[in-house]
């Protein structure tokens, strides 16, 4: 199994420069999907910014 920023390089190594961009265009994907996810599960515990709001007046 190759790690996908290594493949990037090696495509990019080979001179294959469009199969690089999409990989990372991919990878870019993949990134904000798992920001998206934490930052809605990091807020839905705490009770988002209302919360924090909250707890800052006490």
């Amino acid at each position: 199994w190759n790690l996908l920023t290594v493949q990037i390089l090696n495509e990019v190594g080979s001179g294959r420069l469009g199969v690089a961009a999409a990989f990372s265009v991919i990878l870019v994907a993949i990134v904000l999907c798992a920001i998206v996810v934490i930052s809605r599960l990091v807020l839905g515990r705490s009770g988002g910014i209302k919360a924090m709001e909250i707890s800052k007046e006490l």
